[in-house]
């Protein structure tokens, strides 16, 4: 069931970065060939289209954890995420791993961090307001912690509201490896989000 309300959870995700995203870039793009602007100008619209349809169908693949470790993962997820809002959100991170190794993580527990690290910048990109997002990753031989802060403030209620899918998304996976979501203001302003897996 939790696998089930996963891939659901998934879908929903990218029927939202395909509808706010994709879909408004090719409207623009429609408007401006009726319009008959300049095609040096449409073509530019375009490219940012197809970098984010890459960037959707890169999300949308299981990382390959044999290859490479969560924290290596995380880390390029969050470089593209900068590169794809640069000038309008700063996306920072940094890891740390003491008396123990990232390899040492198993993959399913790997992939539903990742994803947890996914959907709440995702929330944050989207909902938050907020120019600064910072992911944290840390691991001992107790536990792998995972924080996710923002600067913003959510508009949104159905993102992290007692009942939003937003954190229910995210508590169903954190569930499915043993660990726990909180979801607290973050000082001076905004919201962090922390992931807390016992090993």
């Amino acid at each position: 069931q939790q696998y089930i309300e996963g891939l659901e959870n998934e879908r929903q995700r990218m029927a939202r970065e395909l509808h706010d995203g994709v879909c408004n870039d090719l409207l623009a793009i429609q408007m401006n060939i009726s319009a008959g602007k300049p095609a040096d100008s449409t073509a530019s619209m375009i490219d940012m289209c197809r970098e984010s349809v890459r960037r959707i169908s890169h999300e949308l693949m299981p990382p390959e954890f044999s290859y490479a470790s969560l924290d290596e993962v995380v880390k390029f997820f969050i470089s593209k995420q900068a590169d794809a809002n640069k000038g309008k959100i700063a996306l920072t991170y940094d890891s740390s791993a003491i008396d123990t190794n990232w390899s040492d993580v198993a993959d399913d527990t790997s992939l539903e961090v990742y994803r947890i690290v996914q959907e709440a910048v995702g929330n944050a990109i989207k909902h938050s307001s907020g120019d600064e997002i910072n992911v944290r990753l840390s691991l001992t031989k107790e536990k792998l912690e995972a924080v996710i802060s923002d600067n913003g403030s959510y508009q949104h209620k159905n993102t992290y509201g007692k009942k939003g899918i937003g954190i229910e998304s995210i508590r169903r996976r954190a569930n499915a490896i043993g660990g726990t979501i909180s979801v607290e203001p973050y000082e001076p302003e905004g919201t962090e989000v922390k992931l807390e897996v016992p090993f």
